[in-house]
């Protein structure tokens, strides 16, 4: 483990590790954790590309090393094709590397849209470690949002929770799945609670509870309450736009979902939703109907989680 998670203190962290490589300052795994600090808890990129690469001209197949490289190029630098090549030697270095084979599942499945190459190497890394946290929580959306293998996704959803039951994002993510395919709403309700409870300022989570409040149980106010958390979070997160939109089209102030709708479309223009709903709207404050139908389903946000 890192020293500074050891200590909790990032300063005194940062002087034992500057002490460790003045007396061994070609130490590959000392080199690489000080990267990966510097990366994280200082935002010191420049440095820590430099670390990681220092250290792997002492072991060029230091595989934690490539892992953490490999995760600076794709998530600060955006280099696709440089975190690929990481992810590859690593393995190439230690092939059961469960960290490694699910963040390169992950890039599988976000860069290259490569369903099966993402599931083969999620499976591998649960075999590797068959509780393994990220793992379980990337498999179990990819189940639900690409493959619909709702109970397959369940399962994975459980094992998380077998495993970490504070684990936020598979708490929203399995009250998503409770909420819009298995209607267990009352279930669903304990999963966003407990979301919330471990990140308030969840924008996916505060936007699928109002829904599941305006759409199940009724309450319009606790869900308006929901979706002004979450645009004080996130002023221009378009699923809750939208659904807030739905909410004040209900009520039947259509001026301010037209000006909700503009909102979304100014952050997301293609946005099919918000185009259909915005007609719908601009429609319905020319003419007056007897009766409001559903224009659309509203939106169900699900978080993408990048491990």
């Amino acid at each position: 483990n890192l020293l500074h998670n050891h200590l909790g203190d990032g300063d005194k962290a940062q002087v034992l590790y500057t002490k460790a490589l003045a007396v061994m300052p070609n130490h590959t795994t000392t080199l690489s954790n000080y990267g990966l600090f510097l990366q994280n808890e200082k935002g010191d990129v420049v440095k820590a590309e430099e670390l990681y690469k220092q250290a792997l001209v002492t072991d060029p197949t230091h595989a934690t090393t490539l892992y953490n490289y490999a995760r600076l190029l794709q998530e600060e630098k955006r280099d696709v094709v440089g975190a690929e090549d990481m992810f590859k030697r690593a393995l190439q270095s230690d092939p059961d590397h469960s960290h490694v084979l699910c963040s390169y599942g992950l890039l599988r499945l976000v860069n290259h849209h490569d369903t099966d190459g993402a599931e083969a190497l999620y499976r591998r890394a649960l075999q590797s470690d068959p509780t393994h946290v990220a793992t379980l929580y990337n498999y179990g959306s990819l189940l639900e949002g690409v493959r619909q293998n709702y109970s397959g996704s369940e399962e994975m959803y459980k094992r998380v929770l077998a495993r970490d039951p504070n684990h936020s994002t598979t708490l929203s993510n399995y009250g998503g799945l409770l909420h819009t395919v298995l209607r267990e709403y009352d279930k669903a309700e304990e999963m966003y609670q407990r979301a919330l409870e471990r990140d308030p300022n969840s924008t996916a989570t505060l936007c699928n509870y109002g829904l599941l409040q305006q759409t199940v149980r009724g309450k319009y106010e606790p869900a308006e309450r929901l979706y002004l958390r979450s645009l004080d979070v996130d002023g221009g997160h378009v699923a809750t736009l939208c659904n807030y939109a739905y909410l004040s089209a209900t009520m039947q102030n259509y001026t301010k979902a037209q000006h909700l709708l503009k909102q979304a479309l100014v952050a997301e223009p293609s946005h099919e939703f918000a185009q259909h709903f915005l007609g719908w709207v601009r429609n319905k404050t020319i003419v007056t109907a007897p009766t409001t139908p559903t224009p659309a389903s509203p939106v169900i946000t699900t978080p993408v989680h990048v491990v």
